[in-house]
């Protein structure tokens, strides 16, 4: 009896090794086991990623600065997109004076496979608060605001994988889904073709 101890030893420990190989192989076919099938990212650390951004500041000629500060993200997972509120402080040669207040912009989320990034796609003006402003035409500063934000702000990184979260033993994964929820921004990982 002592004589069929290894061999029961062995044919285990081969047991062992063909159930490893056949589930590592069947976990190939959809996401490695290792890999995980999404990545959660909480609202602060996207906020936190694009409070890196800011303060931003663009000039478009001499005709007019936007200094964009203090960025505030808000998750709406009724419509899965987000929000991105904003101080502003325009100046212009055009105006009596420097003129400071806020907007915020809705967006949707996208992957951009180039960056890496999920970004804001196509966003639009969701309300601006400039006050009053004599000489000036609301719904003029308005169209500039809403321009500002689809040029401006479109395909802005809100989150940028970091290379390793992307592959695992030499197979490419990419974002699939990306779905807002009230805690986070969930990103589908799935096997790149």
């Amino acid at each position: 009896m002592l004589r069929f101890f290894p061999i029961r030893r062995k044919l285990a420990q081969a047991g062992v090794f063909l159930g490893l190989i056949m589930t590592l192989s069947l976990g190939a076919c959809q996401v490695f086991p290792f890999m995980p099938d999404h990545y959660t990212f909480t609202r602060q650390a996207a906020q936190t990623a694009l409070e890196r951004k800011f303060p931003f500041h663009k000039q478009y000629g001499q005709l007019i600065a936007i200094n964009l500060s203090h960025p505030v993200l808000v998750l709406h997972p009724e419509n899965n997109s987000v929000s991105i509120a904003l101080n502003a402080d325009f100046s212009s040669p055009l105006l009596d004076q420097p003129v400071t207040g806020g907007f915020a912009i809705n967006s949707q989320l996208a992957y951009d496979a180039t960056r890496q990034a999920v970004v804001l796609k196509q966003p639009t003006l969701e309300k601006i608060d400039l006050g009053e402003l004599p000489g000036v035409d609301p719904k003029q500063l308005n169209a500039a605001a809403s321009l500002l934000a689809t040029q401006l702000l479109d395909h802005y990184p809100v989150y940028v994988f970091k290379p390793d979260q992307l592959s695992f033993s030499g197979v490419a994964y990419e974002p699939g889904e990306i779905r807002v929820q009230n805690d986070g921004i969930r990103v589908q990982v799935v096997e790149k073709h």
